[in-house]
């Protein structure tokens, strides 16, 4: 797992347990189809950030 990886890996966890709050989401409880749609949404976040 590269840096960036685990980096990703801690921005999915915290978007989905961010967004979840209402009916919270535990990262462990989630399959991997689940972890992959947060990862995208995480790196698509990222990718926004560092265009600016």
């Amino acid at each position: 797992m590269t840096m960036s990886d685990e980096r990703l890996d801690s921005l999915a966890k915290e978007l989905c347990e961010k967004r979840s709050v209402s009916a919270p989401l535990r990262w462990d409880s989630l399959t991997s189809d689940q972890k992959d749609t947060w990862r995208r949404m995480a790196a698509q976040r990222l990718n926004d950030q560092e265009a600016v």
